[in-house]
């Protein structure tokens, strides 16, 4: 094979005997996977998007990054934009699988990462926070003395890399912010982690990042008019690739909604009103003082500030006094009835909203032209005006909405029990659209779960490419899952109802006691409620008092310690929700059972899944057809594709909910997982006996 004669192709890669085989232990050839970079190579050189379904086992990583350093080795100008949707998938990208790729096709491309802000330490926050905490230093045990080494030490300053228990809320406190970042005044501007970081990125051809950071990106672009042959957040770029795309839709809807909250009001007020050693011991006001062209104003604007914040306490204490009585319901939808409930709120909002826009104009009017760019305090305190200016708009708007049409009006509890308030779009994908599938040259849409019933209508019609020329293509995954996986469908399951809630907890319970004795453990219980889960896993720890029964505890679990435990005791078992139906990577032994308590459907009562029905039922459409069966059959493919991870793995899936056994629904929902062994006559009654036979045979 002589490359050195003409550029290197996908054949001389992929092929057996080619390149990766040739420079990578264990790899071997895969047609799906050569097929799939074939085509991502495709839509790169014709310039078009792509969306790509590939099951577990086709290798999709390399699949996309091979042919985004081909189209780099061929132009050395081009950039290559990778975004994944967790910190924990970008640095399993940057790595262990880009440093493979660049090797074994002698690249020698330069490579980097790029976090959120809030992902990097700010020097001069940790230099203040250094001289507060100055007698902790006296201790070398210390947990801050030993944060101190590693910001002494570290590189990066990213949290990724901080391993020292006990050093995490040193870190929050001292994280970069986009509202207190001095830029290149900052006396650490050079040593800075963030800019730093975005250094690399500008020099580097292929850049690794999130799904956060790229929509941010393409929103500011969106939003100045500037186009993806310029730097911004990230630098220019020519194509990109998002993995894990399923979670677009979720990620835009965070970024594009407008919010407000009492902590983040709060703190930009506290920040314009505090004293400030750094500029002789005044607040960010009085410090504008030589720039007023009213004498006094800042004076006047000061004394607004501190009425705003009583104003402030005052509407927070009313929303926390009466939605708790309205509800008990964590997020909660603005509709008519609410608006009547909430009668006081909408008149302090109000009022509110109007107090900061007068003050705001009026200071903003009496300073005349500022010139920002002159000086950091000015331009720091003037972001922070703007924020209290964004938040009005929110204050003004929120109980303005009617029809939800365009935007979905919200209440969110927070920790601290206060109630925090959002402004939804209605619909992302128009935006998503115009922000970058409209814009960037060719981008990738990979994922193991797109399709629903193999058709990507679902997918595309949220992120706004109903009507755009994509290429499509699903790889099914290698693995034998006739033989490798069992699926467990009783026929006299009890479907789950609101109704029977308690009797349901029991008869989960019982089922997956039987289950997980006949398994020895190995088992992944997955929920779709706190509450299920809970109480699910105190009758199961009472009828399995001899087996180790490991639980995810809302919030405050740690995620990877947990995973940890599980596949440390192979015969442990793990009752979970949330983000454990996907990314949970537990191959061989270690997972041998998955129970399903639940189909997943979206709860009802969501805000966004009632504003939709309401909008979808007035154009005489189903919800229950559009939005809710096509998420669920996704999360759906998601949970059960956490079993088998390699080819030797085996295991045996229980599906509880009888509704499975009984709605005509169950169609889209099998026809959309790989093809298994499913038995059909399948009773509670013999299910210890089909997983005996199955596991153990």
């Amino acid at each position: 094979m002589n490359m050195k004669a003409r550029a290197m192709d996908l054949d001389d890669v992929f092929s057996p005997g080619g390149v990766l085989e040739h420079n990578i232990p264990f790899y071997s050839y895969r047609e799906s996977q050569s097929e799939m970079a074939s085509l991502i190579s495709e839509a790169f050189s014709s310039e078009r998007i792509a969306a790509l379904e590939a099951g577990t086992g086709i290798g999709k990583s390399f699949a996309y990054l091979v042919p985004a350093f081909l189209a780099i080795m061929n132009d050395r100008k081009r950039r290559v934009v990778i975004a994944t949707s967790t910190i924990t998938l970008e640095n399993q990208l940057y790595e262990k699988d880009i440093p493979v790729i660049n090797k074994a096709l002698k690249a020698d491309l330069p490579v980097a990462i790029l976090y959120g802000r809030s992902n990097y330490l700010c020097l001069l926050k940790f230099r203040e926070k250094e001289e507060e905490l100055s007698l902790l230093l006296e201790d070398d045990e210390s947990d801050f003395s030993r944060f101190r080494q590693w910001v002494l030490s570290t590189e990066s300053g990213a949290l990724t890399d901080l391993k020292i228990k006990g050093a995490l809320p040193f870190f929050y406190e001292s994280a970069s912010d986009a509202n207190t970042c001095r830029g290149s005044k900052c006396p650490y501007f050079t040593d800075c982690f963030f800019y730093n970081a975005r250094k690399r990125a500008k020099k580097a051809r292929i850049v690794v990042t999130n799904h956060h950071l790229f929509i941010l990106d393409g929103k500011s672009r969106y939003e100045r008019d500037i186009g993806y042959d310029e730097d911004l957040i990230l630098p220019e770029f020519d194509y990109a690739v998002l993995d894990e795309a399923h979670h677009i839709e979720d990620e835009a809807e965070k970024l594009l909604s407008l919010s407000y909250s009492y902590e983040g009001f709060r703190k930009a007020l506290d920040f314009l009103l505090k004293k400030d050693k750094s500029i002789g011991n005044r607040n960010r006001i009085e410090y504008m003082k030589d720039l007023v062209t009213e004498k006094g104003a800042e004076k006047v604007f000061a004394a607004e500030l501190k009425s705003i914040r009583d104003e402030l306490d005052i509407f927070d204490q009313n929303l926390s006094n009466i939605l708790p009585l309205y509800t008990k319901e964590s997020e909660i939808l603005l509709d008519d009835r609410l608006k009547g409930v909430l009668s006081s709120s909408v008149e302090l909002s109000g009022e509110l909203a109007r107090h900061i826009r007068n003050a705001v104009f009026s200071f903003t009017r009496a300073l005349g032209e500022v010139k920002t760019d002159e000086d950091i305090n000015v331009s720091l305190a003037m972001r922070n005006i703007n924020e209290l200016n964004c938040y009005a708009g929110v204050l003004s708007d929120f109980f303005l909405i009617d029809g939800y049409k365009e935007s979905v009006p919200y209440f969110v509890r927070e920790r601290s029990g206060r109630y925090s308030m959002l402004i939804s779009p209605m619909d992302v994908g128009t935006k998503l659209y115009y922000m970058f599938f409209s814009k960037v040259k060719s981008i990738i849409l990979s994922s193991a779960t797109l399709t629903v019933g193999k058709d990507f209508s679902h997918f595309l019609s949220r992120i706004g490419l109903e009507k755009s020329d994509v290429i499509k293509a699903r790889y099914d995954s290698p693995f034998n899952f006739r033989r490798n996986l069992l699926l467990l469908v009783p026929n006299d399951g009890i479907p789950y109802g609101k109704n029977i809630e308690a009797e349901y907890c029991e008869y989960v319970a019982s089922e997956c006691a039987r289950a997980i004795r006949m398994s020895s453990g190995g088992a992944l219980v997955l929920f779709t409620s706190n509450d299920m889960l809970s109480a699910v896993t105190e009758m199961v720890r009472a009828l399995l008092p001899d087996m180790k029964i490991l639980r995810q505890d809302g919030r405050n679990t740690n995620r990877k310690k947990l995973l940890d435990q599980f596949k440390e005791d192979k015969d442990s078992s793990l009752f979970a929700t949330a983000s454990f139906w996907e990314g949970v990577d537990a191959p061989g032994d270690t997972l041998r059972l998955l129970v399903i308590s639940k189909l997943p459907f979206s709860p009802p009562t969501s805000p966004m899944n009632k504003a939709r029905t309401q909008v979808l039922e007035k154009e005489g459409r189903s919800s229950f057809m559009d939005i809710t069966l096509p998420e669920a059959v996704i999360k759906f493919k998601q949970g059960i594709g956490r079993l088998i991870r390699s080819e030797n793995d085996r295991g045996a899936v229980l599906v509880l909910d009888g509704r499975l056994s009984r709605k005509n629904y169950r169609r889209a929902f099998l026809e959309s997982i790989p093809e298994c062994y499913i038995p059909d006559d399948t009773e509670r009654a013999n299910i210890p006996d089909k997983l005996e036979s199955f596991l153990y045979q």
